[in-house]
């Protein structure tokens, strides 16, 4: 034991008061530490807590576009540009962010050869991106090639999105469009796959967690829109199920599994219409259309 320790033990022992310890902490003051850093992280989190409630005076036209992959030698940019200009020329118009907006492989592997862009220019893009479309998105998802940006680097790009509601995982969001009540769920994957049907993990999803009036997600680059009649208690209603597909044709994951380039049809996100007066959904699969068409 060294003098300064005797020392300190003799003073105790002999009533001397010491100013300055530390208090000893028991489990409580643990479990209250990590309940107040817990909201502390919360608050400072750019993700949205809780549901999303968005209101329109009348019919609700959203758009969802997921797996861009911005900066990927064969993405179409040219089609994500004139898509978010036909949003922008339409009042009615609103958008649903899906995730992997960038290709943003910056954690080494073979994905980060086929990369066009730095990560400075991909943060530009989807900063400029969230800019043009301001006042327009109702929700955003990111996706695992952003996610793992920023677990990798310690920036979340969604941190820019500001003004507009953003959710790893799972997004809840209710819709009043005039008279009439929609509530969805929206995620870059929801679990499952099947060979058969590109609607599988959408399906899935309104099974495990149902009552929804619409299920949107992306991550497959298997694009798919859809319209089900669900029975409930009140009569039946129509369900509107949608998997964004990608931007870009192809790339080596895809080559190296032996997958065929996909073609326009395959490709681009969707766009559905919630009508006012009464609950009923309308789709359609392309987005550029569909905003000259429903503006």
């Amino acid at each position: 034991m060294s003098k300064e320790s005797i020392w300190n033990r003799f003073k105790m022992q002999a009533g001397v008061k010491i100013e300055g310890l530390q208090t000893p902490k028991n489990f409580d003051d643990y479990v209250s530490l990590a309940i107040r850093r817990s909201k502390e992280a919360a608050e400072f989190s750019p993700q949205v807590q809780g549901k999303i409630h968005v209101t329109v005076p009348d019919e609700a036209v959203v758009s969802f576009i997921s797996d861009v992959h911005a900066f990927h030698p064969t993405t179409d940019h040219e089609r994500i540009l004139r898509e978010v200009e036909a949003i922008k020329n339409n009042k009615k118009a609103l958008v649903i962010l899906g995730g992997d907006l960038i290709e943003g492989v910056f954690w080494g592997g073979a994905g980060g050869s086929e990369m066009v862009g730095s990560l400075d220019e991909q943060k530009g893009f989807l900063k400029e991106l969230f800019k043009m479309l301001k006042g327009k998105v109702i929700g955003a998802v990111s996706g695992e090639h952003d996610s793992k940006w920023s677990a990798k680097t310690g920036a979340d790009p969604y941190g820019d999105l500001v003004g507009a509601p953003y959710k790893r995982g799972l997004l809840e969001i209710d819709i009043t469009a005039g008279q009439s009540e929609y509530s969805g769920l929206v995620a870059h994957q929801m679990r499952g796959n099947s060979i058969y049907n590109n609607l599988h993990p959408v399906m899935r999803a309104s099974r495990e967690v149902q009552g929804y009036d619409f299920y949107f997600s992306g991550h497959t680059h298997r694009k798919a829109v859809g319209l089900q009649a669900v029975r409930d208690v009140d009569g039946a209603h129509s369900v509107a199920f949608g998997i964004s597909g990608p931007y870009k044709e192809t790339d080596e994951y895809t080559q190296r599994s032996g997958w065929i380039s996909q073609k326009t049809r395959q490709l681009y996100g969707f766009t559905v219409r919630f009508n006012p007066n009464d609950k009923r959904i309308e789709v359609d699969e392309d987005i550029i259309k569909a905003n000259k068409k429903w503006s």
